[in-house]
């Protein structure tokens, strides 16, 4: 949720500083708010990795359930900087009035490389339940960087021309 209230801010911030035709405000925005959510989102992974046994005990009592979580909150840990790279990605692209591509990314992100991925991972190569995640952590991780990239392209551009 921290990562979505970051993404709505980023996305009026950067639509103030494209209304303005500010390029470096434009940029700032979108970069300063994508910094701030990584490193948000890296101290929650840092508690994943802190707490890995303790979290899931909240809830079960079983050992094998709490030792497979804790594999799992590892997966989950370093997956946390890419989603929320890329929640705030679709903010300061919306910010831009970007829909159309930010959609495409995240069809190709999940539909053609995470969810394929995953089943390669989990099936093919026998990982189980570790594959599936890791075919998240693909998705995320894609959608986030191609996300960033095209923020860094457009925010260059004429869209700044009258």
């Amino acid at each position: 949720m921290v990562a979505m209230g970051i993404s709505s801010a980023a996305t009026i911030r950067v639509s103030h500083a494209v209304g303005r035709r500010d390029i470096q405000g434009t940029r700032r925005a979108g970069f300063s708010a994508a910094a701030l959510c990584a490193l948000f989102m890296a101290s929650a992974g840092l508690v994943f990795v802190l707490f890995r046994y303790l979290l899931p005990a909240f809830y079960v009592e079983d050992k094998t359930v709490i030792d497979m979580t804790a594999a799992l909150l590892i997966i989950v840990a370093f997956f946390q900087v890419s989603d929320g790279t890329q929640a705030v990605g679709i903010g300061i692209l919306r910010g831009m009035t970007d829909m159309k591509v930010p959609t495409l990314i995240t069809l190709v992100a999940y539909w053609v490389m995470g969810l394929p991925s995953g089943y390669i991972l989990a099936f093919g190569f026998d990982l189980g339940i570790f594959g599936v995640w890791y075919g998240l952590f693909i998705s995320l991780t894609a959608s986030g960087l191609f996300m960033m990239m095209r923020f860094h392209a457009k925010s260059k551009k004429a869209v700044f021309q009258p």
